[in-house]
């Protein structure tokens, strides 16, 4: 019991490290795409007054670009999410069936210990009027 409350507070602590790192990822995709997009922006005034049309094409180009790339960063941190959460079902599922199979080997024990203890009164009984007709 004790090593199974263990490895619950174990996958709990370890759930909450890899949610805490997503968060942390997550603010510093979302940190780096406001900084981009500033940059961006600022990038995009220039080309606009100095009428640089080609720089500002590739410009739209490169974010397209880093934009692909943060979906597909959000898309395998949500496919890791997935996994996790999945992993964390199944360890619980087996844990319940393990302690649902316990606890019917403990009541099989206790079924079979009373049995044991009727049996040994009902022959103590049998016994002590076996003694005292003789």
């Amino acid at each position: 019991e004790e090593k199974r409350l263990e490895e619950e507070r174990l996958a709990r602590e370890e759930e909450e490290r890899l949610a805490k790192e997503r968060k942390q990822r997550e603010k510093e995709l979302l940190e780096e795409q406001r900084l981009r997009e500033v940059e961006d922006k600022r990038v995009e005034e220039r080309l606009e007054k100095e009428h640089l049309l080609e720089e500002k094409s590739l410009m739209e180009e490169r974010k397209e670009i880093m934009k692909k790339k943060l979906e597909e960063e959000k898309r395998k941190l949500e496919e890791l999410l997935l996994k996790q959460e999945e992993e964390f079902e199944e360890r619980d599922q087996k844990e319940y069936q393990e302690t649902e199979e316990n606890q019917d080997k403990i009541e099989f024990v206790e079924d079979n210990m009373k049995e044991i203890c009727l049996e040994v009164d009902s022959t103590a009984n049998y016994q002590e009027l076996e003694e005292d007709t003789w």
